[in-house]
């Protein structure tokens, strides 16, 4: 077995154990980028595109999808992780990057979007994309802290696999396994589910294997690393989204807690925040069922 084959296996246990049904997979060009990138849909009704955060991919929703029943769920790997394709041409302006790459994914999917959920630097693009053309703005639930806004932080750990250079040699001593990913999580916040037994091991796994078997994690910190402070989003940046915003936040978010939480969410014009006791930056997993209701709550269905 290769690795794209390991890569798969791993990913339909995942979705067997946690969703019971495989999703729908496909190729999508991105108009712009001239690149494919994999999309994975599961569910029917109004449709909702899904942006994850990194270094992650598509699969890293299943707990999530789970509950949400009703909706169309639209998941892509983002350029570069899971089993798309990364970018050709070098991110020269990565908040240029992540505003193109929604703006292409609306394009490309030729779907009426009744929104949008993201995470982490999933967050970020969207927010990028929102200011970029605030016409098309799309109502957005965000899970967690996003990239690159006012009060967020980068753990020592993850600036320095970003760096140039050092961050390639500290990727290539660190191998991708289970225990390695258990402690990713722990490092993210996800401690106190993971010692409860919250955390499948199933979702440990497919991450253990994304990570060994695709260049999602070489391919992400590159692009992290290449971020500038311009690229960030500013305060008065967020004062300007208009559109629809609400965040499902997690007090243990090691990239921004509770103050930063409440912050961002005082900045963005009538936003609304659920914030998760003991959740860390991925709170869905920790709280599948309370973040499908929180959706639904916001989104409809």
């Amino acid at each position: 077995m290769n690795d794209i084959e390991r890569f798969r296996a791993a990913e339909e246990r995942l979705w067997a154990e946690t969703v019971g049904v495989r999703p729908f997979e496909r190729m999508v060009p991105l108009p712009g980028l001239d690149i494919q990138v994999r999309v994975l849909e599961s569910g029917g009704g109004p449709p909702l595109l899904f942006v994850h955060g990194g270094p992650n991919a598509a699969s890293t929703w299943a707990p999530l999808v789970a509950h949400l029943a009703g909706f169309r769920c639209i998941l892509v790997d983002r350029p570069g992780c899971g089993l798309s394709e990364a970018p050709r041409k070098r991110v020269t302006s990565v908040r240029d990057f992540a505003s193109g790459l929604v703006a292409a994914l609306v394009e490309s999917l030729d779907v009426t979007l009744e929104g949008v959920v993201a995470s982490s630097f999933g967050s970020y693009a969207v927010l990028a994309h929102a200011l970029t053309d605030p016409d098309h703005g799309m109502p957005a639930v965000h899970f967690g802290c996003p990239a690159l806004v006012p009060g967020s932080r980068l753990p020592i750990a993850f600036l320095l696999r970003s760096l140039p250079g050092l961050g390639r040699v500290l990727l290539h001593l660190e191998e991708p396994t289970m225990a390695t990913a258990l402690e990713t999580f722990r490092r993210i916040g996800h401690g106190a589910s993971i010692d409860s037994g919250r955390v499948p091991e199933v979702g440990i796994e497919w991450y253990a294997t994304l990570m060994a078997c695709t260049r999602t994690r070489q391919n992400d910190f590159a692009l992290f690393g290449r971020a500038r402070p311009r690229d960030r989003v500013t305060a008065g940046d967020l004062k300007r989204i208009a559109a629809r915003t609400s965040f499902f936040w997690g007090t243990n978010d090691v990239f921004g807690g509770r103050t930063v939480a409440e912050s961002v969410t005082r900045l963005i014009p009538d936003a609304r925040l659920e914030l998760i006791e003991g959740a860390g930056h991925l709170p869905w997993i920790d709280a599948p069922s309370r973040a499908g209701r929180h959706v639904r709550a916001f989104l409809g269905g």
